[in-house]
């Protein structure tokens, strides 16, 4: 496509926090990517470790650093980083995965031509902290997130894909900036689980999502990724995004999908709250869960992807 002058067709955030030690990687990663009309804005978490010389090393016109004063949450640097994009699509790539050189040109060339689709996603693997790839790891998150054997192309509506599979990842995805503000699918108190909020809230707009059966990204598992250090952050975050969202999601299978969610993520909490010893909000949060019932059914999204 043609973009208008100086005006990227694509943004890619790079939300980051002292992950300098893979930083540089994932930019490269970016760098190669065979569609060249796009912008890369790293979004800085108030880190404390060498990514500012990270990012200045690369001495390329189309990153920009935003670096922020003071830690904001996850939710908020998301957030953040989409306010500040200029381009008509927008990708988010965690700061420690990386990309295939193809993954922009693919996911945006029938986003281009189907206007009723809001997002493309595709699959992607599982890498050790070193990089290798992990196949059989692979193998069971494309098998345990839906995308084994999902159907190519448009789906309309992806409500399912979105609440029950949590089938897009958002580190293999590229968006309708537009679509994802007017829809306020990148909201900050949504924290740990951001990237589950965006393709539920876009699916709840109405709009299509379109899936490319390869792999093209790859998604880091290390001991020091934000869901392995998130402890009852993470269960108090679903629980608030099940809370939003039992609001708009239409009475049915969804509907209790949702609910089922919201206990297990109640329960969850309890549980990470009563081993630091903060045994009454502990309590209290396992009774909720329990109150709601549907404790025993998972969140997929507790899983490394």
């Amino acid at each position: 496509m043609r973009a208008e002058s100086g005006v990227p067709t694509v943004s890619v955030c790079v939300p980051t926090f002292n992950r300098a030690r893979y930083l540089s990687v994932t930019i490269e990663s970016v760098l190669a990517q065979t569609f060249r009309n796009y912008e890369l804005i790293v979004c800085d978490n108030g880190s404390t470790d060498d990514t500012p010389r990270v990012v200045q090393a690369f001495g390329d016109a189309r990153i920009r650093h935003l670096r922020a004063s003071s830690t904001l949450g996850m939710g908020a640097n998301w957030r953040r980083g989409l306010e500040a994009a200029r381009g008509r699509y927008c990708a988010i790539l965690a700061d420690d995965d990386t990309w295939a050189p193809t993954l922009l040109e693919t996911l945006l060339a029938p986003l281009e031509d189907d206007p009723r689709a809001d997002i493309a996603f595709c699959d992607h693997f599982i890498m050790d902290a070193d990089g290798r790839v992990l196949e059989d790891a692979t193998d069971d998150c494309s098998r345990g997130y839906g995308r084994a054997g999902l159907r190519p192309g448009l789906h309309l509506p992806f409500l399912e894909l979105a609440l029950r599979w949590q089938a897009v990842w958002h580190g293999a995805a590229l968006f309708r900036r537009a679509r994802a503000l007017d829809t306020g699918a990148v909201e900050p108190r949504a924290n740990t689980v951001v990237d589950f909020y965006l393709s539920a809230r876009l699916a709840l707009g109405g709009g299509g999502a379109i899936y490319v059966p390869s792999r093209l990204a790859y998604v880091r598992r290390h001991e020091g990724s934000s869901l392995a250090t998130s402890g009852a952050q993470i269960w108090a975050d679903v629980g608030w995004v099940c809370t939003q969202l039992s609001r708009d999601v239409p009475p049915g299978p969804l509907a209790r999908v949702v609910r089922d969610r919201w206990a297990w993520a109640s329960f969850r909490e309890g549980i990470s709250l009563c081993r630091q010893g903060r045994y009454l909000s502990g309590l209290r949060a396992a009774g909720r869960g329990l109150r709601l019932g549907g404790v025993w059914t998972p969140f997929r999204r507790s899983r490394a992807r």
